[in-house]
């Protein structure tokens, strides 16, 4: 078995990474504002907290699996210069 040419996709992390925080933000301006309650916020401080975790170890598997098929493979990792070689 030869090993992926890309690494894995990071933008499914990334989007939680990104918009977890905005979340919060709105969450406590919702709790200060008195629009929902300080037990609401929490739960929703916590779910957002559990989706960063869940896709960025999704992403450090996905990732690993990457690297470990290259390990496996026989490849060694390429140098930015050869990788743009091997593409012309």
């Amino acid at each position: 078995m030869s090993p992926q040419p890309d690494p894995p996709s990071d933008r499914s992390a990334n989007l939680a990474f990104t918009l977890a925080p905005m979340f919060a933000a709105v969450v406590f301006a919702l709790i200060l504002s008195g629009l929902i309650a300080f037990d609401t916020g929490v739960a929703i401080f916590l779910a957002c907290t559990a989706w960063v975790v869940y896709e960025m170890t999704s992403y450090q598997r996905a990732l690993d699996a990457y690297h470990q098929q290259w390990v496996q493979g026989g490849s060694t990792w390429r140098s930015e210069p050869e990788l743009h070689e091997s593409r012309l």
